[in-house]
């Protein structure tokens, strides 16, 4: 795959701020990419997505789009917004309500002053499958149907790029799903390299290609989504792409365990001796029913507590630790009858069993 944007140590401090916005960040994001950019409100994401559109000037580095450098503060180069033939879909969706969906979907060809555009925006509405409600007022549809129009006119254009800024947090849950499933069909299908910025890690791991945690204006890792959910490299995504179960530990030089409040742990690939931290995630848990014969990391332990989530049960349980009782939340089927108080054995399996040096 080539390259199709490039970011090169790029810094943006607001005015007033003691912290920068963006800490010399740098990526790569691949041609036909589905790339998000994830993180906690505050942690640059939306800058870096706003930098990347030429909405926001950077105070340093350099942005290249498709080939072509669209910002250098060393050199002075600063392409404007209009020229870097991009798309972008914002939060709001800024839906012009007093224009039909087909006069939403023409505006950016209207504005290049294009005349012959009837049969390029039908096409672009029958990507998002509005086809049919091109004489429809946009403030008589339904937020699914405003976010289509949104795309529907970032697309319209054909951009090297399409941006999306939290385009399904306005949606309730279920319509958000569906979305979900409707952007990364749309993105496969028109191949369009899509940057997404969003707080919602079920979001990012469903539809992309590679994801870039952020914090406090850096990137910390990027993955895959299921690199970054079964290995993360750092504990801060770790927790944020879900609830892991976490114990303190210490590995020695030569040993082949980590000990931990709960005893020795053996684990899947340790940073080395010293101090270290180990986690799992609660669906990882086996229970005493489907451990295999001879499993390593087996413990005894009382439920404390179960919560019925539909799909799955979520499980409190208390194993017997060296300073007092540890707690681990673990997950059953929906069908299970074990009850708070009941006695279990879980196994913590050796390959689930991540592990990362003390922060």
């Amino acid at each position: 795959m080539t390259e199709m944007i490039a970011l090169g140590r790029v810094v943006k401090v607001y005015p007033g701020t003691q912290a920068a916005a963006l800490k010399g960040v740098s990526l790569s994001i691949q041609n036909g990419e589905f790339f998000t950019l994830l993180g906690p409100s505050g942690c640059g994401k939306t800058t870096l997505l706003r930098c990347i559109a030429g909405l926001e000037n950077p105070d340093g580095g350099s942005i290249r789009i498709g080939g072509r450098t669209v910002f250098d503060a060393q050199s002075g180069i600063n392409v404007g917004p209009d020229k870097r033939n991009i798309g972008m879909v914002f939060q709001s969706y800024a839906i012009w309500p007093h224009m039909t969906v087909f006069e939403n979907v023409a505006f950016p060809l209207r504005c290049r002053g294009e005349r012959d555009l009837r049969e390029r925006v039908l096409s672009a509405m029958t990507v998002v499958g509005l086809q049919d409600y091109a004489d429809r007022y946009s403030s008589r549809l339904s937020g699914g149907q405003q976010q289509r129009v949104a795309l529907a006119r970032a697309l319209v254009a054909q951009p090297d790029v399409l941006l999306l800024d939290e385009p399904l947090s306005n949606l309730d849950a279920a319509l958000r799903t569906q979305m979900r499933a409707e952007l990364r069909r749309l993105q496969r299908e028109v191949g369009i390299t899509t940057v997404l910025v969003t707080h919602d890690q079920h979001e990012a791991l469903a539809i992309s290609d590679r994801i870039a945690v952020m914090a406090k204006g850096e990137v910390l890792e990027v993955g895959t989504p299921r690199a970054l959910y079964d290995q993360p490299a750092t504990l801060f995504s770790a927790h944020f792409l879900g609830c892991p179960n976490q114990l303190p530990g210490a590995l020695k030089a030569g040993d082949d365990a980590v000990i931990t409040p709960i005893g020795a742990l053996r684990v899947r690939g340790a940073p080395g001796p010293g101090e270290v931290v180990c986690f799992i995630r609660p669906e990882h848990i086996v229970w005493q029913d489907s451990l295999p014969a001879g499993s390593d990391n087996v413990f005894e332990g009382t439920v404390t507590d179960v919560r019925y989530m539909g799909e799955y049960c979520e499980c409190d349980i208390e194993l017997p630790g060296a300073q007092g009782p540890v707690g681990l939340q673990a997950r059953m089927p929906a069908s299970s009858t074990t009850r708070a108080g009941d006695k279990c054995r879980i196994g913590l399996p050796r390959d689930r069993v991540n592990c990362i040096a003390a922060e």
